[in-house]
Parts: structure tokens; sequence; C-alpha cells
């Protein structure tokens, strides 16, 4: 079953600078002019005596591991310093810019009570830190909270008898951390709030009763914790001018009556993996000004209500990952709609020329698909995904009114005919992704035209001729090339090869022949993994082979290889994993194996091998069944190649059965996945080189981007 992960589609960032820029243009007139008065005093105002040695000691408790704090001297005003901002007029500390500079060296130990020095601080960043645990934790309460006591060591704080500070701060900005534990519920005295933000931490308990009284709070952001627990109207009592509210990614319950009118009007509303009952909530009703909305993972159904289209402000939305159902009206308001993985049914909705991007994926939509591409004007999509659907028809041939589609998803449909002409004007177009539909003919040659595309999937359909060469001249940007289970035939163009990004080619399942000769020290150097295991593989395990230097894991077993195993084994110094098990190889073990310090799996099993097992700290501490079914001799097996032979090492990892189905296998597709990111592009050389080897190594490839990419 494929699985699906709920995530808010926008970025609730993108929508608060947005937020404060349309604020700010509002006090653009009032700073043009105020800024000639007042240009002469930015630097008349020194900074408090008080106030500066107050940020001296706070320095000198944090950990600063990127000396971001390093313009912090004493000797230097600390209106100068770096993340300070005074008032021009008093001098007074008002803000402090704390936040990390990057996410590798954010700030971390104890912020020093004598923060509490700064009564006129009104904004304070500190996002983005290493909060260390409880102690940077406890810390901060301590400095918001006065003098907590907590009532047991998991951080829960007792704030009955605490001494409100801070009550001037209007901006507080804590996301982005590792603070753990409840929130306080002495926040909301916070009476001049109005941004706060706890995103992105670790903060459990529910949400406080005590935020109802932040009667100035505009924006509340704290998605991605672990709060549980029910919130109630109570909850939002005084909350009047609030206008964002971003609390995605906590599994809490709304419950609210049906007739409940919130004191506030939102702009904003990302409420994902909230648990809002079985339909959309009425109270959307009343909010006139939603311009984002994801209510994505909330587990309402049933069919979309009427009034629910007239908010005509929407410019986002997201419900996906419900049970909603029905036919949808046309989509003439929101520009990004997102309504995948519901059971939406019926022909597809016609949508507006300003809509950007559509994703009505993983439906039961059936039909044609003209109804969205073919108008009489140009649209502005850039992405669309309507992939795994049942629709059906023909690819109409009126993508010349799509000039800015990026992504296009027409997979696992029941779409047919051939492949049409026009989408080769796709200029801008990044992904196509036509798979497991029932399209016919030859790869379109216009398709070369589209040379930005990084990702071209056509597998799964009926498509015949030869893999273009323009392919490997034109679409130079390609990093995934997937044409697997068609009808493809004829030889691989070389041209292929020039293809220097790509990361996956898979052409398995085609009816491929000849082939040229490459080396596999140039091609295929890049390689971590090679699984060629249980396929019709003959001849020698070649010798170039041994040249992949940067190889961690080689598995040819349960084939018919024949020869001897490479003398030159040992030069892959990075081995740790190598199984040629179940196969009919001969002669000796290579003394060179030896040199395989790396090696923590290895199985040799049921071949024709002989002679002594070498002898190595490595060798010798595997399982007997790594050398079972040959006529080998020596540690670890009990058969003695001389008098003073040893007993058989310890419990073998696998059966000696030769099945090869131990636990390595998973482990082993974890290694096999970072291979094929690494270095997959030089595959199709060799590959080219044994048409036996070709189809065995597609047939796994095909296997394995199906267990990576879940399709």
């Amino acid at each position: 079953m494929e699985q699906y992960i709920c995530v808010p589609t926008s970025h609730i960032s993108a929508v608060i600078k947005d937020h404060e820029g349309l604020e700010q243009s509002n006090c653009s007139l009032l700073f043009v002019l105020t800024f000639t008065a007042s240009i002469s005093l930015i630097n008349s105002a020194l900074c408090r005596e008080r106030e500066r040695q107050a940020l001296l000691s706070v320095k000198q408790a944090l950990d600063d591991p990127s000396n971001f704090l390093s313009s912090w001297d004493a000797a230097v005003d600390c209106c100068e310093w770096d993340g300070v901002l005074c008032n021009n007029l008093t001098g007074h500390v008002s803000e402090l810019h704390l936040q990390s500079p990057d996410s590798g060296s954010g700030l971390g130990g104890k912020i020093d009570t004598s923060l509490l020095s700064l009564k006129h601080l009104r904004f304070l960043d500190l996002s983005q830190n290493d909060s260390q645990g409880r102690r940077f934790q406890a810390s901060l309460v301590h400095c918001f909270f006065g003098d907590p006591r907590p009532q047991r060591e998991s951080s829960v704080w007792s704030t009955d008898r605490t001494t409100w500070k801070f009550e001037s701060i209007q901006t507080l900005d804590l996301g982005n951390n590792s603070f753990t534990g409840p929130i306080p519920v002495s926040l909301g005295r916070l009476s001049s709030l109005t941004i706060l933000r706890l995103d992105n931490n670790k903060l459990t308990g529910t949400f406080p009763l005590s935020f109802g009284q932040l009667s100035n709070l505009d924006v509340l952001v704290m998605e991605n914790n672990m709060l549980e627990g029910v919130v109630t109207e109570n909850h939002f009592v005084n909350l009047t001018k609030l206008t964002i509210i971003s609390a995605s990614g906590n599994p809490l319950t709304l419950r609210v009556s049906e007739d409940w009118t919130p004191p506030f009007q939102l702009t904003a509303i990302f409420l994902n993996l909230w648990n809002l009952g079985t339909q959309l909530p009425l109270w959307l009703q009343t909010q006139k000004s939603v311009s984002v909305l994801d209510l994505s993972c909330t587990g309402i159904s049933g069919e979309i209500p009427k009034w629910f289209w007239n908010l005509s402000m929407i410019y986002s939305m997201n419900l996906s990952h419900n049970q909603l159902s029905g036919e949808l009206p046309d989509i003439n308001g929101p520009n990004w709609v997102y309504l995948s993985s519901n059971k939406f049914s019926g022909p597809l909705p016609r949508v507006s020329y300003s809509v950007r991007e559509l994703d009505l994926s993983n439906n039961s939509f059936s039909g044609g698909i003209s109804r969205i591409l073919c108008s009489n004007r140009t649209n502005s999509l850039t992405i669309l995904h309507l992939g795994r659907n049942q629709l059906s028809g023909e690819i109409p041939d009126c993508w010349m009114n799509q000039p800015s589609l990026q992504v296009i998803n027409l997979g696992k449909n029941n779409l047919s005919g051939t492949i049409p002409g026009s989408m080769g004007l796709l200029g801008s177009l990044l992904s196509l992704n036509l798979y497991d539909n029932a399209l016919s003919g030859m790869i379109p040659y216009s398709l070369q035209n589209c040379i930005r595309l990084i990702k071209l999937d056509l597998s799964g359909n009926k498509l015949v001729g030869n893999v273009p060469a323009w392919i490997g001249t034109s679409l130079s940007s390609l990093r995934i090339l997937i044409l697997r289970s068609n009808m493809l035939s004829g030889e691989i163009a070389r041209e292929i090869c020039s293809l220097s990004f790509l990361h996956i080619l898979d052409l398995a399942d085609n009816e491929f022949s000849g082939g040229s000769e490459f080396q596999y020290d140039t091609i295929l150097s890049l390689f971590s993994s090679i699984d060629l295991s249980n396929n019709q593989l003959s001849g020698q395990v070649p010798e170039e082979l041994t040249s992949l230097a940067g190889l961690r894991s080689l598995n040819l077993s349960g084939n018919h290889l024949t020869g001897v195993i490479p003398s030159s084994i040992g030069e892959m110094g990075l081995l740790e994993s190598l199984d040629l098990s179940r196969n009919q190889l001969s002669g000796e073990i290579p003394l060179s194996i030896t040199h395989l310090n790396f090696l923590n799996y290895l199985n040799l099993s049921f071949n024709n091998l002989s002679g002594r097992i070498p002898v190595s700290t490595q060798l010798q501490s595997f399982s007997s069944s790594s050398f079972v079914g040959n006529e080998l001799c020596g540690l670890p097996l009990p058969k003695n190649c001389t008098a003073d032979g040893g007993n058989p090492g310890p419990d073998s990892r696998e059966g000696e059965d030769g099945s090869g189905s131990g636990p390595e296998i998973n482990w082993f597709y974890v290694s096999v996945a970072l291979g094929f990111i690494v270095g997959f592009w030089g595959s199709c050389g060799t590959l080219i080189f044994k048409k036996s080897w070709r189809v065995a190594y597609f047939r796994f490839v095909a296997e394995m981007w199906r267990k990576v990419s879940g399709s």
C-alpha cells in the first residue's frame, strides 16, 4: 500500500512575511515624513550601562561556537552590536535578534537571568538555536516566569507563584529549537504580545487555556510539536486581533459548537493533523478574509458544501488526505489547489486560467482530461498532478496553451493513444510522468525540445521503436530516465551514456538487442552498490569489476556464473558485503580476499570452490554457512585441511539451504539506494556489453525503483 505523509503545503514563514509586508507598506508614508527628522538622532543615544552589562552577562553564559556574538565587545557601544537594536531617543535596548545564522551553528548553554534587566525589550528572537535539552529550557523559563520550581524531573513547571517579567514584549520567537515540556500557563499573561512563535520544538501537553487572554495577539505559530488534548471556544475567547494561526503537526482536537462565531477574522489557517470532526467546520463561513487554508489530514468527510466555494478570498487551499467525496464544481477562485487522496469522483472540473498548481491525484475521477487542458486562452499552470485516478481516452494535443508547465503527472490511469507532439512545446517542463497507462506509438521527436527535463518516466505502456539517440544529446539535464515495461527494441543508443547527470536509468522489460564495449573503471567508478542476484546471468565474473574501488556491496548470487573468483578481488578495498553464492564458480578462493578489511558480510556457499579457506581475522569470523556447499576446508568449516583443524565459527546469519534470504537483505537495500543516487549514470555502457547481464540488471533496477519510489 502506498504511504502518504501529511505536511503543510504553504510555508507559514512566507505567509507571515507577506502579512508583515502589508502592514509595513501602510506605514511607509509615515516613515518618509519622520525619517529626515530622526536621522540625526540615530547615533545620539548611547547604550544604557546597566543594559550593556546585562548583555555581556548573557554573552558569557551562552555557548557561541560560530562567534555570532563576537561584536559584543565591552569597549563598543552595545547599540552597535550585531543583533541589538536600541531606541534612537532613549538608548534602551528594544530588540534582540539572536536567531542562528545557519542550522549548524546555533547558540546554546544558559540564558543568564540578567536578561531581565532589559525592561524595555519589545522584540526577542531566539529561533533556530540549540536548546541543549532541559538546561537551556529551564533557564529560559526562569527568565520569563520568574523563579519556577520543577515539580518533577520531566520539566513540568509550577507557575502558581511566578513573578511576571517582560510585560512589554510584543514579539517572541522561540521557534526551531528543541524545547521540551509543556507550554507554561503564565505565557498567557503577555498582554502586549502580538507575535508568538513556538514552532518546530518538542513541546508536549495541551494548548494552554490562558492563550485566550492574549487580546493583542496577531500571529500564533506553534506547528510541529507534540501537543495533545482538546481545544474549545474558551481558548480563543479574547483573541479578537488574531489573523494567522499555524498549529499544524499537532494531534489536537477542535471541539466547538456548531453555531460558534469566532471573535477573530483569520487570513491564514494551518490546522493540518488536527481532528476537526466529520465535516468541514461550519465556523469557516464566518471567515471572510481567509487567503490560505490548510485542513489536510483532519478526518473531514462528505461532500464539500456550496458555501465553501463562496470563500472568494482563498488563493491557496489544501484539503488533501481526507475522506471528501462527490463531484467537484468548476474551480474559479484558488490559485493553488491540493485535493489529492480523497474520494472525489465524476469528471474532472474545469479550472480557471489563474490556477497555478493543481493536484487532484489519488481520487476516482473518470473520463478525459480535455476539460482542464483545452481552453481558448493561455493558462498559468505550473504543476498538474492527475495521477492515480480512472481517467481514460487519449491525451489531447493542446499543450500549447500551457507554456508555464513544469511538472506533469498523469501516471496510473487508463489513458491510451499516442503521446501528443504538442508536449514538445513545453519549454519549461522539468518532470514528465506518463507511467502505467496504455499509451502506444513511438516516443515523439518533439520531446527533444524539452531541454530542461530532469525526470522522464514513460514506463508501463506499449511504446515501440528505439530509444531515441536525441535523449542523450538534447536532454542533457536528465537525472531520471525510466522506460521500463514497454515494447522498445533495437540497440540502446550509445548517446544515452552522455547523460552525465543521470542517477537512475531503468530500461528493463523491453526487447533491446545488440551492444557495445565500455570500460568498467571509467564508466562505473562512482558505483557503491550492485545487486544482480537471482537472474540467469552466465559467463565469468568480469575481472574489470574489481576496479570499482568505491563499491561497498556486490551481490551476484543465484545465477549461472562460472570460472574463478577474480584474483584482484582484494582491490575492492571498501567492500562491506559480498555475495557470490548459488553459482557455479570453481577454483580456489583468492588470497587477496584477505585484504577486504571492511567486509562484514560474506557468502560464497553452494558453488564448486575448492581448497583451503584463506586465513585472516575477517574470514574466520564468518559463519560456516558462508562456505558450505563447496569442496573447501579449514576454519570456520569443520572439515580440516590438516590434523589440527578447528571448529566451526558462530551460528550463521542465514540458513544453510543457500536461500540467501537472511536479514542482510534489508540492510543491503539501504546501501543500494545510496549507490543509485551517487553513481547510477555510468551503468548503461557496461550493461550493453552483454545482453544477459543487461536484461537482469535492468530487471533489478526496476524492482529497486519500485521499492524506493513506492510507485
